[in-house]
């Protein structure tokens, strides 16, 4: 178990980022370089949490009109779609973590939902364990139908999303720190992940 778990886990690594976006996001990579440094873990993907414009219903089949993993500060300039609806969504963080027992996985289960991750769960038994961490800080708004503004205003829509995404990154740090060891959290600093960022 011990020896497949290794291999695999370092064929994941090695292997090129596969998101549209081609790296990874800034403000988790700190989690999972902790976490894929501890024997017991490796992360298979992730997103930090995002700010996005969609056009269309479907997920799959929507098309992105802006995205941002980052808060934002000035509305989006773009000229939207004349037919379909546009949506404002704020999506939080969610990260797939593949674990070498069921111990491990239930300790890593613990230090995410007791830093805020309650939407967490083990979602595969096999062929391996994986924990599937994710935040519940989500709006979905829509915004425009038919190339024309709904009720409400996109500042506003976007100070709300704005807070979900700061709440969101307050909780990476908070899982951070909780999978560091103590030894170890010295290397971080006083000063969290954050206000790194912000």
């Amino acid at each position: 178990m011990d020896l497949r778990f290794n291999q695999v886990k370092q064929a994941v690594l090695a292997k090129k980022d596969k998101s549209t976006k081609g790296v990874v996001d800034e403000r988790i990579k700190l989690l999972l370089d902790v976490l894929n440094a501890q024997e017991n873990y490796y992360t298979t993907s992730s997103c930090s949490g995002r700010i996005v414009l969609l056009h269309g219903e479907h997920k799959r089949t929507a098309t992105f009109l802006y995205c941002s993993h980052d808060p934002v500060q000035e509305v989006p300039q773009i000229s939207f779609p004349k037919t379909g609806l546009v949506w404002l969504k704020c999506e939080g963080a969610i990260l797939h973590v593949a674990c070498k027992t069921l111990e491990a996985a239930s300790v890593l289960l613990k230090a995410a939902q007791t830093t805020g991750f309650k939407h967490s769960g083990l979602i595969s038994f096999e062929p391996k364990i994986v924990v599937e961490i994710k935040s519940a800080e989500y709006l979905a708004v829509p915004l425009c139908k038919d190339g024309q503004l709904l009720t409400g205003s996109l500042d506003q829509f976007l100070a709300i999303a704005n807070e979900k995404l700061h709440k969101n990154f307050r909780m990476l740090d908070a899982l951070i720190k909780c999978a560091v060891s103590e030894s170890e959290l010295h290397i971080l600093s006083q000063q969290s992940l954050y206000t790194l960022f912000v």
